[in-house]
């Protein structure tokens, strides 16, 4: 009556196929046949918005870029990443982008907050962060970086910095300070 767990699992070549017949799909010719056709089925029980592919668009934030697409349509939209979007990070994009800002503190070496002045600049030299509870000291930083949204109308206006930080045990961050609070925008992996 006793049940065991799973003792082992063999996984084995089950058959082969010439590298060859699959090289174009591998340098970006398109989606291969089959699976064209499997997500247009899946596409076609679950209506136009059922299978949606993930497109980078315009904006000056990270969250705001990621577009998800229906199967089979272009982006098309007037927010192309083509226009020029003032503020907007340059290449390499993080790897990570969080939806939502994740709070962080920067501190200086005595363990105080730093913000970023009237002028643009860090009051301190940024020493650490604090995580989740966890502090991790900076190995390296860089910034700021201004981001100015919408300065002629004070009700949208948006003004924010934004910091690229190395800690410690090589994790780097894209961070964000804005009216004196401190958000990570992304990881880079």
């Amino acid at each position: 009556g006793a049940r065991r767990g799973v003792g082992g699992v063999r996984v084995g070549a089950g058959g082969g196929d010439a590298a060859a017949t699959h090289a174009a799909r591998l340098f970006g010719s398109g989606p291969e046949e089959r699976v064209h056709r499997a997500l247009s089925r899946v596409q076609a029980m679950l209506g136009h918005q059922g299978v949606l592919t993930p497109a980078v668009g315009g904006g000056r934030w990270l969250a705001e870029r990621q577009r998800l697409v229906p199967w089979g349509d272009v982006a098309a939209d007037l927010r192309t990443g083509e226009r020029p979007w003032p503020g907007s990070l340059p290449d390499p994009l993080p790897t990570t982008v969080f939806a939502e800002g994740m709070p962080v503190a920067v501190l200086d070496a005595d363990g105080d907050m730093i913000a970023v002045d009237a002028r643009g600049e860090p009051t301190a030299v940024p020493a650490a962060i604090e995580l989740g509870g966890r502090r991790r000291g900076i190995r390296t930083w860089a910034g700021p970086w201004p981001v100015i949204e919408r300065a002629w109308d004070p009700e949208r206006a948006r003004r924010a910095h934004r910091f690229q930080v190395v800690d410690v045990s090589e994790g780097a961050w894209l961070l964000v300070c804005e009216e004196g609070v401190w958000q990570i925008e992304g990881r880079y992996d």
